[in-house]
């Protein structure tokens, strides 16, 4: 299966190596696929293994992790474009900057809002 991960960092680069080194084929969709960073984690994993564009990288797959800090999620899903029809796995810890914290109240979970930040964005 081919997924796709947005973000690169220590949450969505576990999950990418790991799944890739399972036999899926798995593409990073990054800000900067040719960023150092980037590169380091292609090469530090097997498999089939890639990096694009946000937006590329989300419409190439039916599956689409959301693995970015809490306070990057809306504009990562805006980036990633229309998951209609898409499985979205959301990774992301909702918590402020230094782990001070839940950003909002305890009436909506991080899953709602999320779904609220994906859904307002299809047109």
């Amino acid at each position: 299966m081919r997924i796709a991960i947005i973000g690169s960092g220590n949450v969505g680069g576990t999950l990418g190596a790991r799944w890739a080194a399972l036999g899926h084929e798995v593409v990073y969709g990054a800000r900067d696929p040719e960023s150092q960073r980037v590169k380091s984690l292609l090469s530090g994993s097997t498999g089939n293994i890639s990096a694009l564009p946000i937006r590329e990288a989300a419409a190439s797959a039916p599956v689409v992790v959301l693995a970015v800090p809490w306070a990057a999620a809306p504009r990562a899903l805006e980036v990633a474009g229309n998951l209609t029809d898409k499985i979205l796995i959301d990774c992301t810890n909702p918590v402020k900057e230094g782990l001070a914290g839940l950003p909002f109240g305890s009436s909506e979970s991080a899953a709602e809002q999320v779904s609220s930040f994906s859904h307002s964005l299809r047109l």
